[in-house]
C-alpha cells in the first residue's frame, strides 16, 4: 500500500510493530493459477497477474533485490475426488490459457520422489514471491527514505476531524489501517465479517531429485531459491487469538501425515511456523474509506492469495485516495454492507 501510494507522488508516512512472526512473513508467497478443492482459476488471477508482475519487477529495480521467482507448478490428483473435480473445470477458456499440459500417472513428476497414481496437471504463469525478503528489503528502503516507524496505532492517540488526521503531532489526510486479522478486535472495524483462518508452514530436509517446480499431492511442496524447501498447509479457524503463533501439535501431524501420501522419498520437518490469514466473509477483499469517518480507510481480506492480490487492491485504493477515481463496489468498504 505504501509503495503504490509513492508510486503516485503521494506523501506517506508507515507505522508498523515490525512483529517476528506475521501471515506475510510465513506466507509461502505462491501465486498459483488453479486452486482450492474445486479446482478452479483463482478469481481475478488473469487481470492481477500483469499487475502483479509488473509491480513486483518495479521493486526488484529499486531496492536492487530478486523476489518473484516464475516457476511451474504442478497439481496432482491426490484423489478421484479430485480427478472429476478438474474434469469438470477443465473445458473453460480461461482456465486452459493457464494450463500448460495435463498427463497421467507417472508422466507429470519422478515417481521415485512423488507418488503420482492418477496424473494431474502443471501450470504456467505461476510463481512464489520471497514475501519475507520483499518486506525486509521494503522495510530497509522506507527506513532509508526517512518514513518508516515501529511502533503500533490506537485510536485513543487519534485526532480525526474533516480535513485530516493528527497522531503524535503528526499530521496527514487518510490514515490507513492495513491490519490483517487483527483488525477484527479494533473497534471502528469489529463490524467487519472476518472468517480467518491460521495456517501451518513447515521446511522440510529431503532428496528432491533436483525438481524445482512446486509440486501439489494434497499438500504443497517448495524448493526455494535459497536451497530451503517449505511445504503446507494447515486451515484452521477455530484458533486461539490469543495464541495465533503457536504451532499446534496436531498440525504437525497432519503435515506429516500429507506428506507422507505426497512424497515417495524420506523426509524430515525441520522447522514450523504459524500465522493467521486474514480472511473476509465470502473471501473478499475489502478496501475504502470508513463509511462513518471520511479520514479512515482499509485495506484487508487478502487471505491466502495476497502475493497476486495486493499489488491490484493497493493501485485502486490508492488512486481512490489521491484522484478519487471510485472504487468497485465489490470490495468498497464503505457500500458492502
Amino acid at each position: 500500500m505504501a509503495w503504490a501510494l509513492l508510486d503516485l507522488g503521494a506523501t506517506v508516512r508507515v507505522v508498523d510493530p515490525d512483529d517476528l512472526v506475521t501471515s506475510s512473513k510465513v506466507a509461502a508467497g505462491l501465486l498459483t493459477p488453479v486452486t482450492g478443492i474445486r479446482w478452479s482459476l483463482t478469481k481475478g488471477y488473469a487481470d492481477q497477474l500483469p499487475e502483479a508482475y509488473a509491480f513486483y519487477r518495479r521493486r526488484e529495480r529499486e531496492l536492487g533485490v530478486k523476489v518473484l521467482h516464475p516457476r511451474h507448478s504442478v497439481r496432482l490428483f491426490h484423489s478421484d475426488e479430485a480427478s472429476k473435480r478438474w474434469a469438470s473445470r477443465q473445458g473453460e477458456a480461461l482456465t486452459q490459457r493457464f494450463i500448460h499440459r495435463q498427463c497421467g500417472p507417472g508422466r507429470l513428476v519422478n515417481t521415485q520422489v512423488y507418488r503420482d497414481p492418477r496424473g494431474g496437471i502443471e501450470m504456467k504463469h505461476a510463481s512464489y514471491l520471497d514475501t519475507a525478503g520483499y518486506l525486509a528489503a521494503s522495510r530497509a528502503a522506507l527506513i532509508g527514505r526517512g518514513i518508516w516507524a515501529t511502533g503500533k496505532v490506537s485510536v485513543v492517540d487519534l485526532t480525526l476531524d474533516s480535513s485530516g488526521v493528527t497522531w503524535e503531532g503528526q499530521r496527514c489526510g487518510t490514515i490507513v489501517f492495513c491490519q490483517g486479522w487483527e483488525a477484527a478486535q479494533h473497534p471502528w472495524f469489529d463490524w467487519v465479517p472476518f472468517r480467518s483462518a491460521r495456517g501451518t508452514i513447515v521446511s522440510l530436509q529431503a532428496d528432491l531429485g533436483g525438481e524445482r517446480r512446486v509440486v501439489n499431492n494434497g499438500a504443497w511442496v517448495l524448493p526455494r531459491h535459497d536451497g530451503v524447501i517449505r511445504a503446507g498447509a494447515t486451515y484452521d479457524v477455530r484458533f486461539d487469538p490469543a495464541q495465533p503463533q503457536v504451532v499446534p501439535p496436531t498440525d504437525i501431524t497432519q503435515l506429516n501425515q500429507k506428506l507422507a501420501a505426497a512424497l515417495a522419498v524420506p523426509f524430515a520437518i525441520t522447522a514450523s511456523h504459524s500465522a493467521v490469514r486474514p480472511i473476509i466473509d465470502r473471501q473478499r477483499v475489502l478496501i475504502g474509506r470508513h463509511p462513518g469517518r471520511e479520514r479512515v480507510a482499509f485495506f484487508n481480506g487478502l487471505g491466502s492469495k495476497g502475493s497476486v492480490r495486493a499489488p491490484h487492491y493497493a493501485q485502486l485504493l490508492s488512486r481512490h485516495l489521491t484522484k478519487g477515481e471510485p472504487l468497485p463496489a465489490d470490495c468498497d468498504l464503505s457500500s458492502s454492507f
